[in-house]
């Protein structure tokens, strides 16, 4: 089976590594993870990225460098044909309420973890939105 593709849009290097230390850790080769830093960056990879592949999930930081937001990226996704139907996180100090009325693409129903937030629950999400079963007797 061909692994499941995620691109992380996180600014923070440290928490760019870590998931994907902790995906390595926990799905082994059934998960690969590219990372962006900034919304420009995650939608010049998404521009570029081969139309016979397949991305499973984005997961985005809101606060990211530059002046454009992870809710900016979500929304621009949903208005392309290609990737409006790809799932996706969302990560924030701030409320998700907040966000929604910021972005009127985002629904309350996003999935949201709230940072700072366990790598136990990052794991968790994902393996719910990919359907991953959990291992563990």
């Amino acid at each position: 089976m061909d692994p499941y593709i995620i691109l992380h849009v996180e600014d923070e290097s440290s928490i760019r590594r870590l998931v994907k230390v902790i995906c390595a850790k926990q799905f082994g080769d059934q998960v690969v993870v590219l990372d962006a830093t900034s919304c420009n960056t995650a939608m010049n990879a998404l521009r570029n990225y081969p139309p016979e592949d397949r991305l499973h999930l984005i997961i985005t930081d809101y606060h990211l460098l530059g002046r454009e937001t992870g809710g900016d990226l979500l929304e621009a996704m949903k208005r392309d044909r290609r990737w409006c139907a790809t799932p996706s996180i969302l990560m924030s100090s701030e409320m998700l309420g907040d966000i929604c009325a910021k972005h009127r693409l985002i629904a309350k129903s996003q999935p949201y973890l709230r940072k700072p937030c366990s790598m136990n629950n990052v794991v968790w999400l994902i393996r719910k939105m990919l359907k991953i079963p959990d291992q563990q007797p």
